[in-house]
């Protein structure tokens, strides 16, 4: 085989099987090292990054449900996606609600379980958070006076910067990355017996990439190394492919291409040898969706993670279809998402989204490690607040985002049943919208992606000193991490 064709082999195995970073897997930089953290942690401990592919209108997800409120939210949203007031479930808070422009709020009528996480203080809201360089007023943002994260309102720039931990679009690794770098003492090294520590389910994420760790990226069903699938045919081709990389080793590049792909299948095979016959008791929801699946294969390996020797470990998934332009409609309880394709409109994927997180939170609980995991969401935006022409919304800017976890109550580290951050004044043009004329509501958002990433990480175990290291943005806000973790 020519030196060209097993190069596209290579290019093709890696993107099919392990994913890696290619700068990550190319160059094990050493500046790094320098943050690396050297305390052992005593526990396991997991980051899950649940990451709403297309802009999650949030501005549906949570509401104000008090008669101000209200009518705020249903005199500008354009009934087309206008919840109806008797349909929102209300929000059982831990103490008072304070510092925020409305008194009582609720959820979509299509999340009764994201309710009932929050009334038992195992689910919080971080509000009208995104993307940010520095604290920004609509002054500021008008009068250019901040800089601003680059390209706002778009779907790949946003996106990059949330998983970036960056507000500019430039950075070419991740917050988890650089994360799961400074926490590298507390894994062992990926090799015989173990696995990276960043392991996503969606792809290759740069949520992931790192300056020296390597993620991977596994299906839902059998775990493979490359193109081979599963199959009577499969392990000769497997075989095949292990002996190509041994090939034509002696070009530097292709010598790195090649361990990569060994990696890959070292891991693959340490995966599916630990996860052979692991099966959970938890049932999954009646309503089918992409993000269980993916949450069932977090699970599993969650369960083996004593035979893995993972103290530290950092997930991702995901689901699309929240750039919702068209027809955003509202929620029918008696709809057969069986036989019908509004499942990939909004409220039928916060439906979904909510079994999810509620089935997942369950499986947890077989695996007696509520305590000990951290999900929390992500999305691009949030969507403007005043309908469009074509019964959806646009692309804006703030959004709410869930952490659900262990409550302190509970033994846990989470503060559930509050909101964090200030929710926006809900005023087509007021001191939350960036947008002037022709208002449509673009809320600038009160909470930072920092912030937010922030608390996460201290959480995880890294040193307040090694907080900008992941989030360079983070003294901006004078060190402030978000309370929802104690």
């Amino acid at each position: 085989m020519g030196k060209m064709n097993r190069r596209k082999f290579l290019a093709n195995s890696c993107k099919a099987c392990s994913a890696m970073a290619a700068g990550a897997a190319f160059s094990r930089l050493g500046m790094i090292d320098a943050f690396a953290q050297n305390v052992t942690p005593n526990t396991f401990q997991a980051l899950v990054c649940v990451f709403l592919y297309g802009g999650n209108d949030a501005n549906n997800m949570v509401i104000p449900i008090d008669t101000a409120g209200y009518n705020a939210y249903s005199s500008a949203r354009g009934s087309a996606i206008t919840i109806p007031q008797a349909q929102i479930l209300p929000l059982t808070f831990n103490g008072a609600v304070s510092g925020q422009p409305y008194t009582q709020f609720g959820v979509h009528p299509a999340m009764p379980e994201v309710q009932a996480l929050f009334a038992n203080k195992n689910l919080a809201f971080s509000v009208n958070t995104g993307t940010l360089v520095s604290p920004t007023t609509k002054n500021q943002y008008t009068g250019k006076l901040v800089t601003l994260p680059s390209n706002l309102f778009s779907h790949s720039d946003q996106q990059n910067q949330w998983q970036t931990g960056s507000a500019n679009s430039f950075s070419t690794s991740g917050w988890a990355g650089r994360l799961a770098d400074i926490m590298v003492n507390d894994n062992p090294v990926p090799g015989s017996g173990t696995v990276p520590s960043i392991i996503s389910l969606s792809g290759a994420p740069i949520f992931g990439t790192g300056i020296q760790t390597q993620q991977m990226s596994v299906g839902t069903g059998t775990i493979v190394a490359a193109n081979c699938g599963t199959g009577s045919s499969s392990n000769q081709c497997r075989t095949n492919e292990q002996i190509m990389l041994g090939l034509d080793s002696g070009a530097a590049m292709v010598a790195q291409a090649s361990a990569v792909t060994s990696n890959a299948f070292n891991y693959a095979n340490t995966l599916n040898t630990d996860l052979t016959g692991i099966t959970l008791a938890t049932p999954t929801p009646a309503v089918a969706n992409t993000l269980v699946p993916q949450l069932t294969q977090v699970a599993k390996i969650l369960k083996v993670r004593s035979s893995l020797n993972m103290k530290r470990q950092i997930f991702f998934v995901s689901m699309g279809g929240f750039d919702n332009h068209t027809s955003q409609g509202i929620f029918n309880p008696n709809l057969n998402l069986q036989t019908t394709k509004q499942d990939t409109t909004q409220p039928y994927l916060l439906q979904q989204l909510s079994q999810a997180l509620n089935y997942f939170w369950n499986v947890l609980g077989e695996l007696g490690i509520q305590n000990q995991v951290t999900t929390f969401t992500c999305s691009d935006f949030s969507r403007t607040f005043k309908g469009n022409a074509g019964l959806g919304s646009d692309h804006a800017w703030g959004s709410h985002h869930m952490v659900m976890g262990g409550s302190a109550a509970q033994g846990g580290a989470l503060l559930g049943g509050q909101f964090y951050g200030t929710y926006p004044t809900l005023a087509l043009g007021g001191p939350s919208d960036a947008d002037t004329s022709n208002a449509s509501g673009r809320w600038i958002p009160t909470n930072s992606m920092a912030q937010y990433g922030a608390a996460l990480a201290s959480w995880f175990g890294v040193q307040n000193a090694n907080l900008p290291t992941v989030f360079p943005e983070f003294p901006n806000f004078n060190n402030q991490k978000l309370a929802f973790l104690g």
